[in-house]
């Protein structure tokens, strides 16, 4: 069996028969899952790399892959030079890698984490103590990403509203941007967030507010 997820959020995964298998794909994400004796066998490539899972399953229940936020906030480092005057502001759409998790639920529907399926591209580091530290992610996102130049099965499209509150010129760095569950929406086979309002008070602090979820694909896109 070989087919795509009609939800981008979460999808169901067919359990393949003895000598049977199951193929998902996630764009570059492909999942096999093989019914061996004893077991089932995972295997799944990122683009990058091969890993392989021997999962043990009972005979109740259903095998489900969800997208999740990255655990930690993501530093954006946009592809492009940003400028902002004292009072200045900008407008863009960043695109942030999201993680995928294959998950058991039983039948009273409660659910058990069994695989997280990082993307290659979501790099984790420790920035160290205090103030702005602790751990963070990395990616890399043009300011102004086109919409088919995004992956919606393994990066949410995030706009962004970038401001200075500063008395000095602010040329940022990188875009902090923390994603929820709660933030991630499907519209139209994309996978959206909440808008997001990042305030510079000095090119080394920023915070982030986080607008309202959009009601359609036009009101995040127009």
């Amino acid at each position: 069996m070989s087919f795509k997820p009609l939800n981008v959020l979460r999808q169901n995964v067919d359990l393949p028969g003895p000598g049977e298998t199951t193929r998902v794909e996630r764009g570059r994400l492909h999942l096999l899952l093989e019914h061996k004796r004893g077991g089932y066998l995972l295997v799944t490539h990122d683009g990058v790399r091969s890993r392989r899972y021997w999962l043990g399953l009972p005979a109740s229940g259903t095998l489900e892959l969800r997208v999740r936020p990255p655990d930690h906030r993501v530093q954006v480092n946009v592809q492009e030079v940003l400028c902002l005057a004292p009072g200045g502001r900008l407008r863009g759409y960043v695109a942030v890698p999201v993680l995928h998790r294959l998950v058991w639920v039983r039948p009273d529907g409660s659910a058990q984490a069994l695989v997280d399926l990082p993307p290659p591209d979501l790099q984790t580091a420790w920035l160290g103590e205090g103030e702005g530290g602790g751990y963070a992610h990395s990616a890399a996102s043009p300011f102004f990403v086109e919409r088919r130049g995004i992956d919606h099965e393994l990066a949410s499209l995030v706009p962004v509203s970038v401001r200075n509150d500063s008395d000095v010129v602010v040329r940022p760095p990188h875009l902090a941007i923390t994603l929820r569950e709660r933030d991630l929406l499907a519209l139209d086979g994309r996978l959206l967030a909440a808008p997001r309002r990042i305030v510079f008070t000095s090119e080394q602090h920023q915070r982030e507010l986080v607008r309202p979820l959009p009601a359609t694909l036009a009101e995040v896109l127009g």
